[in-house]
């Protein structure tokens, strides 16, 4: 029985024990080419398009696993293949990233990012980003989504890897390379190339910390999110405003030149479309969550006579003006049959609400008191 055939087989109840057996026999006796045979399966174009996402997948899954220990494992019995295995593989991986199918073309970025977290922080396999650059640069339309994509799940997964052992388990070279073409897609005229490009900064920004303390590479990346916030297309401004709220989230101390811009953009939106708005008042809630900690950081080292190393920039505090009437307005925006599991713009504005009252504390309550004494006999009962 072929490969293709015994994939085939564990999607069926009456051969899947078996086909399950043959495969994690063929696993145990010859990694390399159980490996190598996945690739190929994955790479061939006119294979079942089943069996080749299920050879993607085992692939993949062969890579990591979620218990620390099996993980190392699985990642050291990769580093320890032959060079000539582990490259046909990779370059099997590749070359599907150009496949007819889509569903193939992604499977393959998933395997790519598993392959990527192993080798990359090791400084192994610097190819694969000079390759996913040249995709983005030189490729039609479905290459570039295909390497932004790619982009998209190895940021993610370095980003993971970056949290769970510091960020300089990640090469300054990679995170370099990979900012400069997650930009350049960013700034692709096509909806699917700058949406695919702006989810991959998402997880990119967890691993720019020097180039954020780069004035200039600072500057240009909030530009180029600021202007994919701009775009028409509201999917693409979604992922951008969740850039802005991951920016918020990863660099507080450097955000007070560009709160102006923040602001004016955030509370624009927030006024918007429920998709867009969402979005935009979740980057005032991670404001919050920040000046709360810091205020208590401050209590803390108060106590104690220390110094603290951090403080609020009060934010909220001066965008309390133009934030709470937005805010109290949205929360009248409920519906009465509204499920208690959907998240909604009036659930996000009470929520975002009672951050900010969290975070500035007495300075709230006037404000409030004065818009429930204002609508305390309103006819419409959502005031």
């Amino acid at each position: 029985m072929d490969l293709t055939s015994i994939l085939l087989a564990t999607q069926n109840p009456a051969t899947r024990k078996e086909a399950e057996d043959k495969l994690n026999q063929a696993e145990q006796q010859n990694t390399g080419a159980y490996f190598q045979a996945l690739a190929v399966e994955l790479a061939t174009e006119g294979k079942a398009e089943v069996a080749r996402q299920l050879a993607g997948l085992m692939l993949k899954n062969a890579l990591w696993a979620k218990d620390r220990t099996k993980d190392t494992e699985r990642r050291q019995r990769w580093l320890g293949l032959p060079a000539e295995t582990k490259q046909a593989v990779k370059d099997s991986v590749i070359a599907t990233l150009q496949s007819t199918s889509q569903t193939c073309r992604n499977t393959a970025c998933q395997v790519i990012a598993k392959l990527g977290g192993v080798e990359l922080p090791l400084a192994q396999w610097p190819q694969l980003i000079e390759v996913l650059i040249k995709a983005i640069t030189e490729g039609d339309a479905s290459a570039k989504a295909a390497a932004l994509t790619a982009f998209n799940y190895l940021c993610e997964e370095l980003a993971a890897l970056a949290s769970e052992n510091g960020p300089e388990f990640i090469p300054e070279t990679v995170t370099n390379s990979i900012l400069t073409g997650v930009v350049q897609g960013m700034r692709e005229p096509k909806a699917e190339i700058k949406m695919a490009a702006t989810k991959a900064l998402y997880h990119a920004l967890v691993l720019a910390n020097k180039n954020f303390n780069n004035k200039t590479e600072r500057d240009f990346i909030v530009t180029v999110v600021l202007e994919n916030c701009a775009f028409p297309d509201e999917k693409v401004q979604v992922a951008a405003l969740e850039c802005v709220v991951q920016i918020a989230t990863e660099y507080y101390d450097l955000l007070t030149p560009y709160m102006q811009a923040f602001g004016q953009l955030t509370w624009e939106r927030m006024k918007g479309s429920e998709t867009v708005a969402i979005p935009a008042m979740e980057f005032w809630s991670s404001i919050c969550d920040e000046e709360v900690f810091l205020n208590q950081h401050k209590a803390e080292c108060d106590e104690t006579g220390e110094t603290p190393q951090r403080v609020s920039q009060n934010f909220i505090l001066q965008a309390l003006p133009f934030l709470l009437p937005i805010l109290l307005e949205t929360m009248t925006k409920q519906d009465s049959e509204e499920s208690e599991d959907e998240w909604t713009i009036a659930m996000a504005a009470g929520t975002c609400l009672s951050l900010c009252a969290e975070a500035v504390r007495d300075e709230i309550v006037n404000p409030v008191l004065q818009f429930v004494n204002l609508n305390w006999n309103h006819p419409d009962w959502k005031h």
